[in-house]
């Protein structure tokens, strides 16, 4: 929609995806692809590099956090912290907007840090730019970078920067321009995200949640769900250690109690939302690695000189178990891509160029796998009536629960009322595809 915009082929986009989505992941995909690259290589690209950045500045983010730390041991505990995390692998590997924010996260995270140890205002400067482009790219990171971009604000009036502040805050503004172009609700995207919406203290103490995401119930409550990078499998096995070798000095420079501060506003408010998923938590945990640092450094320069063997024995064996919970992770990732070809494959089959097609869940795929054909998501709203010869690919066996009352149940029984559905083929995994007569 965003190169067709550009193009002068179409509108600019709105609605509730909007709202819901924050378009700075689109924005560079679709600027990439209205260079020539084509969708699935922009897509993948921005998370390569995403992640490449990530570890790159993670390290740097080290590095300026306790420069007396040696490289053996900060590129160690990247390695089995960070690059090793499940989750983190996973965003990775996955074209989502997950690695890019990250990316994004930590680079204004280090001129951040920088600055106010350093006092160096013109990282100041880049960190508030990279700020707005983080949130651009995932509005929940806001309430992360909030007590930072305060602390920053704090720092220039201390230092009578004026000048500084008023450029700072001119990058701000001319860096959300994109967003008002993009969409004339953008600038209130996140004030009207449907988590924001619902969020409340008492969500802490629930597993079960009904919002704009259907009916859902979770293992655990928030309360719990909100210390996962501690000990979840998903994350580091070795955090609970270092907890224990955590000291109160490692918190006494300005910047990491900042940095814990920023820790704890962002968890409070995961914790109201009525919603858990893992890839909220990669931000934090990456926070929480910087926190946990010098606890690492302390196990890693004692361990190997006083305990060698028993120090790589254990590094040894986080290394495996990080390696297993990887698989464990990555397993349902692939199957669900093995399910995407598939179904992709089947509609190749049937569906012609400018043809519509109504989906939802697996239709996010199916955008970049047939691009050519009229995508209209059952989720986005509840349609008045539907084109005849239409497509429809739908699974009411697994949705009908958590999506009872919902858009897509709702646009579901309206098609089936209609009496024109006619089955064209079982797809795989209680998919089916339609074709409105």
């Amino acid at each position: 929609a965003l190169v067709a915009y550009w193009q002068g082929k179409g509108a600019t986009p709105g609605g509730l995806g909007v709202t819901e989505f924050a378009p700075g992941y689109p924005v560079a995909a679709a600027f990439l692809r209205f260079l020539g690259l084509p969708t699935v290589w922009a897509l993948g690209l921005l998370t390569m590099v995403g992640a490449g950045v990530v570890l790159a500045m993670f390290m740097a983010l080290l590095r300026i956090n306790m420069p007396g730390a040696r490289l053996q041991s900060r590129a160690m505990y990247t390695v089995l912290g960070l690059a090793l995390a499940p989750t983190f692998v996973k965003s990775a590997l996955v074209s989502m907007s997950d690695a890019m924010a990250l990316a994004l996260l930590i680079g204004s995270l280090f001129f951040s840090v920088r600055s106010i140890e350093r006092l160096k205002p013109f990282d100041a400067v880049v960190a508030v730019l990279l700020a707005v482009a983080a949130v651009a790219t995932r509005y929940a990171l806001a309430p992360l970078l909030a007590p930072m971009m305060l602390a920053l604000l704090l720092l220039w009036l201390r230092e009578k920067r004026y000048g500084h502040l008023a450029v700072g805050v001119g990058v701000a503004m001319l860096a959300a321009i994109p967003l008002i172009l993009y969409t004339n609700t953008a600038v209130h995207g996140p004030l009207q995200h449907s988590l924001v919406g619902h969020w409340s203290v008492l969500n802490f103490f629930k597993r079960t949640f009904h919002d704009v995401n259907g009916s859902t119930t979770y293992l655990l409550p928030n309360f719990i769900y909100v210390f996962y990078p501690l000990f979840h499998p998903a994350f580091c096995i070795m955090l609970p250690g270092l907890v224990l070798l955590f000291k109160r000095t490692d918190v006494a420079l300005s910047s990491r109690r900042v940095l814990s501060i920023c820790l704890v506003f962002y968890l409070f408010f995961l914790g109201g939302f009525t919603h858990q998923n893992l890839r909220y938590l990669m931000p934090a945990y990456v926070v929480l690695l910087v926190l946990l640092f010098p606890a690492w450094d302390r196990f890693f320069a004692y361990g190997s000189y006083f305990f060698k063997k028993l120090t790589n024995g254990l590094l040894l064996s986080a290394l495996v178990l990080q390696t297993a919970g990887i698989v464990w992770t990555l397993r349902p990732v692939v199957q669900r891509h093995n399910l995407e070809r598939e179904t992709a494959d089947v509609l190749k089959q049937h569906l012609k160029p400018g043809d519509v097609f109504y989906g939802f869940d697996l239709d996010v795929a199916m955008l970049t796998y047939l691009p050519e054909v009229q995508h209209r998501n059952l989720w986005m709203e509840a349609y008045p009536s539907f084109e005849h010869g239409a497509w429809v690919l739908f699974n009411e066996p697994r949705l009908k629960d958590q999506w009872k009352g919902k858009n897509p149940m709702v646009n579901w029984q309206a098609l089936e009322a209609t009496g024109r559905l006619k089955v064209v083929r079982e797809v795989a995994d209680g998919w089916t595809l339609y074709r409105l007569e």
